[in-house]
């Protein structure tokens, strides 16, 4: 009995404690276990007290910002231009002026606090500049406080119960503003701005306890009368409560804490551009705005698309944006599918930015641009034509070339083939066979004739298509999502005259090391992200959910096979519906949500060459979601389909779905949708203890499937292809773990196995 409660006991903390953050956990515990709500705890003391003290920054005032200091990074480009200087360190200068300037302030007068003209005072002697300058800079630094700063409506709403219940109000701040901007601010925010207690003007402060001293004596010496509440633990609860006042320590919420603020990434431990700082900001405002609850299906994909959607787009477009200026592109073509939202991205800070760059949104997929370009049946031809699909049968092959198959029917015993229903690949995506696939492309070279032709017809549209574009027509670049960076290397194929090849350039959200072969054939490309698998740790972390980002990127139209000239000019023609409505429906929730954050952040930057990219925001925000997703966000993520093939042929696999709850508790179920999955990290999110103690016994031994695995390795062994790409082969479609657990034992046995294989055939 007690083995089993022991049991029980494990069951119930594996299945409650996954790979998330503490912050993440603590997000969805049950109500009955959450600590009072701010508003809970006003509520009962309110009755209690006849004055009510506010906190302003980070309480009743918040910033757009991750930390108050860059507001000074926010104003660094205009303040270089005040102090004259290309270089200057605006945010460091300002910091060091404000900490020296409070030391002389209590070594020449005793004071606490300093005030922002003693601050200006000194940046003046450290930047070497007059009181013109200095003017500028106060000037500048208040309109950049007013531009980032919001009223925090949690807090707003403790104001207006304070105030309906006719209670005093003040506001105790330690801040080197002084009162009158204060009250200005507030003003604006929409808090009524009397009684107010300043450090910049009392020269005492909230973190000694002596500006609580000036708060008793104003509202009448009796300190249980007075209830304090800020943000700050030792300033504004605990000094407060060594005075006598209650106090009431202001915090977010659980559910209000945003992904990219769900601690325990190692990415969010690093330095911070500015960009990211700000998207920081504008998620927080968002979660503090909107009451959330993520495990419904509506309020999660809203967040998806506000929080990470929409800095991808934005943080990818204003890259573009840049570069292009860099490498003097006229134009950009954003490539179907995954241009599409990015095209409209464009349109909207073009709008607001008023620049000169040009783009469109040109049709495009890997099976219309690869299929024309091919002109022999060679070695890179016979690959992509046999490139296997999961659960594709030999018609399909033919059929997504755009050959029908019924005109081969004699043809095809010649090559070992008896129907066109033979089925070709697994589940999986894989041949069935060596076999199989060596027959194949002995098929593909005996009808290379009409292939040609097929690839002849489509260049010669194509060509047309491009030429109406007017792609080659200026110093162009094409903007797509990338991995392989094939693109560029087919519109260089294509469009290359008498030896020259285009003027045009690929931008990429990011390419992995086997893009280098399009650099190796004369292409230009460059890579936002990741660039040729490098950085390393950004490039693993996108690896364990590929899909996932590509739905972020994805069109709302299904891939293009195919394009035709009409009346009204070139139009698509479309492979097969890859999502259902309901999870089509969601996505566009999402990108709703994105194009919201893009126009609000359009609206603090005033154009792309002042945004850096905000690669710290993505890397926090994107090991949250891909490597630590909560059950419920990995089942809504998991739940959306994809092709991972050209042609639209196929079956649809999903990026992390389980199989259904009476058929997982059969192993064999659950291992095919393991392996079938895209997102093992999600999957594996989903399930119960019971059900991962299931999945992670011991697979069956394959003794067929783990020769392949052998010869694979042997490929390595004669240094014929890389190691990375080796184990890249084998993880994808056998599984490492099975690798690496048998690999001795296949070793110690291989001889024995052959010797019986030899018998069995004597026998025979």
């Amino acid at each position: 009995m007690c083995a089993a409660i022991s049991r029980l006991a494990v069951r119930i903390k594996e299945g409650v404690l996954g790979p998330v953050s503490n912050l993440a956990r603590g997000s969805y515990k049950p109500a009955a276990q959450r600590r009072d709500s701010a508003y809970e705890s006003f509520c009962k003391l309110l009755p209690l007290v006849e004055v009510v003290s506010f906190d302003i920054f980070d309480t009743l005032l918040l910033r757009k910002t991750r930390r108050p200091t860059d507001v000074f990074v926010y104003m660094e480009n205009e303040a270089r231009r005040i102090l004259n200087d290309p270089q200057a360190r605006f945010r460091e200068l300002r910091v060091n002026a404000e900490t020296i300037a409070r030391r002389r302030a209590l070594e020449k007068h005793g004071y606490r606090d300093t005030n922002l003209e003693e601050i200006y005072s000194v940046l003046g002697e450290l930047a070497g500049v007059g009181e013109s300058a200095l003017k500028a800079l106060v000037e500048l630094e208040m309109v950049c406080e007013q531009r980032l700063i919001y009223p925090n409506p949690g807090t707003a709403r403790l104001f207006e119960l304070a105030g309906s219940r006719a209670k005093t109000i003040a506001f105790t701040s330690d801040m080197y503003l002084q009162g009158s901007d204060m009250a200005h601010l507030l003003q604006i925010n929409g808090f009524c701005a009397e009684n107010l207690l300043i450090s910049s003007e009392a020269r005492v402060t909230k973190h000694d306890g002596e500006l609580f001293d000036l708060v008793i004596d104003k509202f009448g010496g009796d300190p249980v009368n007075i209830l304090h509440i800020g943000d700050n633990e030792w300033s504004d609860f605990q000094q407060a409560g060594r005075r006598g006042l209650k106090s009431l320590h202001w915090r977010p919420e659980p559910e209000q804490i945003p992904f990219v603020d769900q601690g325990g990434t190692d990415a969010a431990k690093g330095d911070w551009d500015l960009s990211s700082s700000i998207y920081t900001g504008l998620v927080r405002k968002r979660r503090l705005s909107h009451t959330v609850d993520c495990t419904k299906a509506a309020d999660f994909w809203k967040t998806i698309g506000y929080e990470l959607i929409g800095p991808l787009y934005l943080s990818f477009v204003t890259w573009t944006i840049r570069q292009a200026g860099q490498l003097d592109v006229d134009k950009l073509f954003f490539l179907a599918r995954d241009g599409y939202y990015l095209s409209k991205v464009f349109a909207l800070l073009k709008e607001r930015w008023k620049f000169s760059l040009d783009a469109d949104y040109l049709y495009a997929s890997r099976r219309l641009l690869n299929v024309p370009r091919i002109r022999t049946i060679d070695a890179d031809a016979l690959a992509f034509l046999t490139e296997p699909n999961p659960c594709m049968c030999l018609g399909d092959f033919l059929e997504r070339i755009g050959l029908d198959p019924a005109l081969y029917a004699s043809r095809i015993p010649d090559f070992g083939f008896t129907s066109f229903d033979q089925v070709m690949t697994t589940p999986q995506g894989a041949f069935i066979s060596d076999q199989l696939r060596d027959k194949l492309r002995r098929l593909i070279v005996g009808i290379s004739g009409d292939i040609l032709a097929v690839c002849a017809r489509e260049r010669k549209r194509l060509l047309s298509y491009l030429t109406d574009a007017r792609i080659c027509s200026a110093n162009s670049a094409i903007v797509d999502i990338g991995w392989q960076a094939s693109s560029i290397k087919s519109f260089s194929d294509l469009l290359t005259t008498d030896g020259e090849k285009p003027r045009l350039h690929g931008l990429y959200f990011s390419t992995w090391r086997f893009a280098e072969r399009a650099l190796t054939s004369g292409c230009r490309l460059d890579s936002f992200y990741v660039h040729l698998d490098r950085p390393e740790h950004r490039a693993n972390l996108i690896r364990e959910g590929v899909e996932v980002l590509e739905s972020f990127f994805c069109a709302p139209h299904p891939s293009i096979v195919g394009i035709e000239k009409g009346s009204g000019g070139w139009r698509p023609l479309y492979g097969a519906k890859e999502l259902g409505d309901r999870q089509q429906g969601y996505l566009d929730l999402a990108r709703e949500a994105a194009l919201e954050f893009v126009s609000e952040a359009a609206d603090l930057f005033p154009d792309a060459d002042f945004t850096p990219p905000a690669s710290a925001y993505l890397d926090a925000a994107f090991e949250r979601l891909l490597r630590h997703p909560l059950p419920h966000e990995a089942q809504m993520l998991g739940e959306l389909s994809h092709r991972n093939s050209f042609g639209g042929n196929g079956p649809l696999r999903y990026i992390a779905k389980l199989p259904p709850k009476n058929r997982r508790a059969d192993r064999a179920a659950l291992r095919e949708a393991y392996e079938r999955c895209y997102w093992k990290t999600g999957f594996w999110a989903q399930l119960t203890a019971t059900e991962k103690r299931l999945l992670k016994r011991k697979h069956p031994v394959d003794w067929e499937a783990y020769d392949k695995v052998y010869q694979i390795w042997k490929e390595y062994k004669k240094k014929r292809i890389p190691r990375q790409d080796a184990l890249a082969i084998i993880d994808d479609r056998y599984g490492l773990a099975l690798f690496i657990a048998l690999y001795p034992v296949y070793k110690v046995l291989k001889p024995f196995r052959k010797l019986l294989g030899s018998l069995k055939k004597r026998m025979a």
